[in-house]
């Protein structure tokens, strides 16, 4: 995970009795986010806490909290709440886990929907809710800059076997991760 959420992860995973070490194959960018962004807007759908954050430092969150956030998952939820969301619906945990909740809780007839999301999307929400007539106007809040290799600790971990496992949370850091470990010549 890409910082303020590996030192979390690396905390959960801890208190399971495990010793780790963190290797961030992300590092995030928060965007600019202009003040009538969810001017239009009947409710936010965010798939990442990164999009909350940067709305978080954005003039639009005012006219956000008054606005239903449907979250990719609790953790979005939460940090939703924290920041004033009276409204939020969390889902399972990944985008198309929301697409029901979105169509049960919607009307298209209200407005497009306004999705705060990063550069890169692994689930295409406006074509998956525009077959159930919902509008859905994707507004990219963050990039996720791949890392550029290794650090010394962890291409030392591979090379000596001294990993029991590691964790990778999505398809894009799982194709970052091999690179780095093919291009640093180590083998998993």
């Amino acid at each position: 995970r890409p910082e303020p959420d590996a030192n979390a992860l690396k905390a959960q995973i801890e208190a399971m009795g495990h010793a780790v070490s963190l290797e961030p194959l992300l590092d995030i960018e928060l965007l600019p986010i202009a003040p009538d962004a969810v001017s239009r807007a009947q409710a936010i759908v965010a798939t990442s806490r990164n999009s909350v954050r940067a709305l978080a430092e954005s003039a639009a969150l005012a006219q956000a909290l008054e606005l239903p956030l449907f979250g990719v998952g609790p953790s979005t939820g939460e940090l939703a709440h924290s920041l004033g969301f009276r409204h939020v619906v969390a889902g399972g945990g990944s985008a198309g886990d929301l697409i029901p909740l979105i169509v049960g809780k919607t009307d298209a007839a209200q407005g497009p929907l306004v999705h705060l999301a990063g550069e890169v999307v692994a689930c295409d929400l406006s074509a998956a809710l525009a077959v159930q007539g919902i509008e859905v106007e994707k507004l990219v809040t963050y990039r996720a800059h791949p890392a550029r290799a290794l650090s010394s600790q962890t291409a030392q971990a591979i090379a000596a076997a001294s990993l029991d496992a590691v964790v990778l949370m999505s398809p894009r850091t799982a194709s970052i991760f091999a690179q780095l470990v093919a291009g640093a010549g180590l083998r998993t």
